[in-house]
C-alpha cells in the first residue's frame, strides 16, 4: 500500500497555483475540478491553443507547479516535458499518466519530471501527491520505480560500485532515505534535527555523487542501488515478486 504524502501549505502564504497542460479538454476539466476541490481554492492557469514554448515557460515561472495530463492522448509527451524543463527548470513538473511502462516513465524520470501521478490514485491521494511536488518534493509509487529500476538495471550502477554505496557517508545516506520519501528540504532538516542549509550541502554532495541532476533522479538511483546490492545483501535471494 502506498503511503499518503502529507499535504503541505502552499507556498508564499496562497493558494497553490498550477499551470495545466496536454491531454483532451475533458481530462483537463477533470483535473481543475480536483483541484478546486481538494487543493484549498487552488488557482489554475491554461495556456492559450497554440502557445509557444516561451510563453509557456515564462507563465510557468508565475506558478507552483506544472501539471501534464498524459490520458487520452497521442503523444505521451516526453519531448514537450524535456524541452518545458530545460525552458524552466525551477518550476517542478508533474504527469497526471495511465501508462505504467517503465521505458516511459524512465524516460519521464531522466528529463527531471518530479511526480508521477497514476490514474490509479483516489483524488485525495493524487491532490496530497500534486501539493508535494509543488513543495519541493518527490511522488511517485514505489511499484512504478521498481519496475523502472528492474527493467533498466542493465544500463545502472555496476555491481562493484553499488555494494560501495556509491561513497555516501553515513548523513547522507540518512537524507537519500528521506528525499526517497518524498521530503522537500525542509522536512528532512526537521527530521534529522539539521539546518535547512546544512541539507542543502548534503543533498549537493548526494547529487555529485550519484551523477544525478534533480531529486526524482537521486530516488531512481536509490532504488537501483538496492536492487545492486540485494544479490549479496540476500544471499543470491530473488528480489521481491521474482519467479
Amino acid at each position: 500500500m502506498e503511503k499518503t504524502p502529507a499535504p503541505k501549505p502552499p507556498r508564499r502564504g496562497r493558494p497553490l497555483r498550477a499551470m495545466l497542460v496536454g491531454g483532451p479538454s475533458l481530462c483537463r476539466y477533470c483535473l481543475r475540478a480536483l483541484l478546486n476541490e481538494f487543493v484549498g481554492g487552488a488557482t489554475v492557469i491554461e495556456p492559450d491553443c497554440g502557445a509557444s514554448l516561451s510563453d509557456m515557460a515564462a507563465q510557468a515561472r508565475t506558478c507552483d507547479v506544472v501539471l501534464y495530463s498524459a490520458l487520452c492522448t497521442r503523444d505521451n509527451g516526453v519531448r514537450f516535458l524535456k524541452d518545458l524543463a530545460e525552458a524552466a527548470p525551477e518550476i517542478p513538473i508533474a504527469v497526471h499518466t495511465d501508462n505504467e511502462d517503465p521505458d516511459y516513465l524512465a524516460r519521464l524520470i531522466a528529463h527531471g519530471v518530479a511526480g508521477i501521478i497514476p490514474a490509479t490514485l483516489t483524488a485525495d491521494v493524487a491532490a496530497a501527491a500534486l501539493r508535494l511536488v509543488a513543495a519541493g518534493g518527490t511522488y511517485y509509487p514505489s511499484r512504478m520505480l521498481q519496475d523502472v529500476v528492474a527493467r533498466r538495471k542493465s544500463g545502472g550502477l555496476s555491481p562493484a560500485r553499488a555494494k560501495g554505496g556509491a561513497g555516501l557517508t553515513q548523513r547522507e545516506s540518512e537524507v537519500l532515505d528521506l528525499i526517497v520519501q518524498g521530503m522537500p528540504n525542509k522536512a528532512v532538516a526537521q527530521e534529522l534535527g539539521l539546518a535547512e542549509a546544512t541539507v542543502k550541502i548534503h543533498v549537493q554532495n548526494l547529487f555529485k555523487k550519484l551523477k544525478v541532476k534533480n531529486r526524482t533522479q537521486a530516488a531512481y538511483r536509490a532504488a537501483q542501488l538496492r536492487l545492486e546490492r540485494r544479490p549479496a545483501d540476500d544471499s543470491g535471494a530473488k528480489p521481491n515478486g521474482s519467479r
